[in-house]
């Protein structure tokens, strides 16, 4: 038998959903696109998207790897900052979303997504092609279980961000924090870009058949050779973020803590031609990479970097990743991100 429900109990429990929602639409971590980075309840259920709960402490791969700070989010991705306790050093850990690892199309006979043989692939292509070197080293992968599925975990080197390289692009539609920056680039440092991503695509093109598709600022990331230095001081200099859920029932999200790439930002005239670089161009995630030989989607890009053949519906090949590199080391070498983001809202 139900017991009754009084008005007033029923407006009272009203009240209180529509306090909470306003909580949180106030609440600074709360995620707006629809799906929280981690979820931290501790039953760690109604994660739509299959994410694995990661908090900052956590070991992996029978304590061999423990988790010391968020670097950054992605579609299927989060990827970690984790101290190798056995080799006694920082690495980059990535971990797959469950749910999403489902759609990835398999290999035949194989238990592996395709990101992870896409990896493999460019690993042993040909290590002596010059684009060779400007792809993450995989150091490691293993698996890890939760309840939404397998996860599947890589292990890379660190490294670093270069967001203060593109400050003048439109990172993501919408986003008005990059409309209107008046920055650029050293002319020589954004030659150099341009030469190390071109060597990067003929390496994926020529020799692993292979068509990225999703090249942008934040898949474009940088290797320095003092990366351990740069990262320690990181942690020691800007602490990792500990979210402090009021209660188990929410979800908490923690903001991403890239490690930045020290830069000196050209600006004036004499200087345009004359500074040098000590990175190298490194490009990260084949989420959602296609093989040159077979599509899994037609769709692909960000529409603000969307090429014309996409656009068109027209083939295409290889031709995508050279109109995004195009896009990407178009607007730090000028004074504007107009272009860019005119072409965004088309």
């Amino acid at each position: 038998m139900h017991t009754p429900v009084s008005a007033d109990s029923d407006a009272s429990s009203q009240r209180t959903l529509a306090e909470e929602q306003e909580e949180e639409e106030r609440h600074p971590l709360r995620i707006k696109h629809g799906y929280p980075e981690e979820d931290l309840r501790p039953d760690k259920k109604a994660n739509n998207l299959g994410r694995y709960s990661v908090q900052l402490g956590e070991s992996f791969d029978n304590g061999r790897f423990v988790v010391v700070r968020k670097l950054r989010m992605g579609m299927n991705p989060n990827v970690w900052l984790a101290r190798d306790m056995i080799e006694n050093r920082l690495v980059s850990l990535k971990i797959l979303n469950a749910i999403l690892n489902l759609s990835i199309v398999p290999k035949p006979g194989s238990s592996e997504a395709d990101e992870i043989r896409m990896l493999v692939k460019i690993a042993e292509a040909d290590p002596s092609h010059p684009g060779y070197k400007h792809f993450p080293a995989l150091l490691h992968k293993f698996a890890i279980e939760s309840g939404h599925g397998d996860h599947i975990c890589l292990v890379t080197e660190v490294l670093c961000n270069g967001s203060k390289y593109f400050q003048g692009l439109p990172l993501e539609v919408g986003n008005p924090a990059w409309v209107g920056l008046d920055v650029y680039l050293p002319l020589g440092v954004v030659k150099e870009l341009t030469r190390q991503m071109l060597r990067a695509v003929d390496y994926l093109h020529q020799k692993c058949g292979i068509v990225h598709c999703d090249i942008k600022p934040a898949h474009v990331l940088f290797r320095s050779k003092s990366i351990d230095r740069i990262a320690s001081k990181q942690l020691l200099t800007n602490p990792s973020i500990i979210a402090h859920g009021k209660t188990p029932s929410k979800l908490t999200a923690l903001n991403s803590q890239p490690i930045p790439l020290p830069v000196q930002r050209g600006g004036k005239r004499k200087s345009r031609h004359e500074e040098t670089v000590d990175w190298e161009v490194v490009l990260v995630d084949m989420g959602h990479s296609n093989w040159t030989a077979y599509h899994y989607y037609e769709g692909i890009q960000l529409l603000c970097y969307r090429a014309p053949e996409v656009i068109l519906r027209y083939p295409w090949t290889t031709e995508p990743n050279i109109w995004n590199i195009g896009c990407v080391v178009r607007i730090p070498s000028h004074h504007s991100s107009q272009p860019m983001t005119y072409f965004a809202r088309r």
